[in-house]
C-alpha cells in the first residue's frame, strides 16, 4: 500500500495528467521473479500501451527503441539495473503530445569496438533523464566509448546523470563517454 503511494506521488510529481494514479503499472524482471509481466526490457517496451509504467527490477537488460509512446522506465536502483549497450537504446521520432522519462539506470558501454550508446533523435515530446548513468565498460578505450547522440530534440532533460569513463582504459590513455548535441538545446 505504502509503496503503490509512493508510485502515484511520483506520477504526479512528473507533471503527468490528473489521471496519471491510473497508469497501467508493468513489472520487468530478469529473474522472472513474482509479479513479474516481461523477462526482457525490449519486449516490455514494445508490447505496453502508451502512458504506462515500467517498474525494472535489478538485473542486466539488453537495449530498446522506444518510438510514438509515452513511457515512464523506472528502475529500482542505477547501482542494479544495468542496461548492456551492446547496441543503440534509441528514443525517437516522439510527437510533442509523447513524454518519456528513464529514471534510475545504468547505461554501460559493451566490449571493444561494438559498444552502443543512448541515441535521441526527432524528440519533439519531452524527454527527461533522472539519475542515469552512462558508463564506458571496462576495459574500453576511445574506439568504443559509450555515447549519447540528440538529435532534433528540443525537450531533452538530464537531471542527475552522470558521464563516466573507464578507470582502467586498456590504451592506458584516457577513456570517456562521447555527447554529441545536434539542433537540440
Amino acid at each position: 500500500m505504502a509503496r503503490t503511494r509512493r508510485l502515484q506521488a511520483f506520477l504526479l510529481a512528473l507533471g503527468a495528467s490528473a489521471s496519471a494514479t491510473l497508469a497501467q503499472v508493468f513489472v520487468v524482471d530478469a529473474a522472472g521473479g513474482p509479479g513479474a509481466q516481461f523477462t526482457s526490457l525490449p519486449a516490455a517496451v514494445a508490447a505496453v500501451p502508451s502512458g504506462s509504467v515500467l517498474r525494472v527490477r535489478a538485473g542486466t537488460y539488453a537495449p530498446f527503441t522506444l518510438a510514438q509512446k509515452s513511457l515512464v522506465v523506472l528502475g529500482d536502483d542505477a547501482a542494479t539495473v544495468v542496461i548492456d549497450l551492446t547496441s543503440d537504446l534509441v528514443i525517437g521520432p516522439l510527437a510533442t503530445s509523447d513524454n518519456v522519462r528513464l529514471r534510475h539506470l545504468t547505461l554501460r558501454g559493451s566490449a571493444l569496438f561494438v559498444s552502443g550508446g543512448l541515441r535521441i533523435q526527432g524528440a519533439q515530446g519531452s524527454v527527461v533523464f533522472e539519475d542515469l548513468h552512462l558508463v564506458s565498460a571496462s576495459g574500453s578505450n576511445l574506439f568504443a566509448p559509450a555515447r549519447l547522440v540528440l538529435t532534433d530534440s528540443p525537450n531533452t532533460h538530464l537531471l542527475g546523470c552522470r558521464l563516466l569513463a573507464d578507470p582502467n582504459p586498456v590504451d592506458g590513455g584516457s577513456s570517456a563517454p562521447q555527447c554529441t548535441l545536434t539542433r537540440s538545446r
